[in-house]
């Protein structure tokens, strides 16, 4: 049995040759890991989507959809332009953000087959983790699952993570006229980042409204 040391030698090496598969993809030779998070120059990427932090431990066939998302982040969105339109409630801020990188997940390109496969596994492997930890059982964590399946879902030409198809239902019966036009405008516009983020926008800022009338139905009911 490998020990605590050697487990820790083993996935420092699985991290920093992800590492070095995002330098590669990205062209971006100052990815580095550094505290176990991917790190450009000295700006954490951490914050892009909630499916791509990393684990204690991490298996290298989980690891590759971070890489791969990581790299097609960097080479196919606009920094700039993305930080224009970025909101500042911190709801909205999270989604907008996160679909910015499903949108860069979704334009991979044809002539890297493994890419999708990689990503897909790594969006069903957080799927499974955020549902078993018991996330999924709270009003506020059911609404961002099923917001964040469906838009993956939409972009990807995938089905939803199938353990959880039939709990996400309500939800998203709930939501999909409201989320309907902007996810069509997900889909359509993926190739071209400023077009693509008003939709966004509109889904960040619903979810944030959502979010916000929960919370506040909420203190209400603890209050009576």
């Amino acid at each position: 049995m490998p020990t605590s040391t050697e487990v820790l030698r083993q996935q420092r090496r699985i991290r920093e040759l992800s590492a070095a598969v995002t330098r590669a993809l990205a062209a971006d030779p100052s990815i580095h890991l550094r505290q176990q998070q991917f790190f450009q120059g000295n700006q954490s990427l951490a914050s892009y989507a909630p499916h791509l932090r990393l684990q204690a431990n991490e298996e290298l066939e989980f690891l590759r959809g971070v890489a791969d998302s990581l790299a097609l982040r960097l080479r196919y969105s606009d920094p700039h332009l993305h930080q224009t339109q970025l909101p500042d409630e911190p709801i909205a801020r999270l989604v907008f953000d996160w679909l910015e990188t499903l949108r860069a997940e979704a334009i991979a390109p044809a002539h890297l087959p493994g890419t999708r496969t990689n990503l897909q596994k790594r969006f069903y492997y957080w799927s499974a983790g955020f549902h078993h930890a018991g996330h999924t059982q709270s009003a506020l964590g059911i609404l961002l699952y099923t917001v964040a399946q469906m838009c993956w879902s939409r972009l990807m030409g995938l089905p939803v993570y199938e353990e959880t198809e039939d709990l996400i239902e309500s939800t998203r019966a709930a939501i999909n006229t409201e989320l309907g036009h902007a996810l069509a405008g997900l889909r359509r516009y993926k190739n071209h980042q400023a077009t693509y983020q008003p939709y966004a926008l509109d889904i960040a800022h619903l979810v944030a409204q959502s979010v916000a009338k929960a919370q506040e139905g909420q203190k209400k009911t603890d209050r009576s």
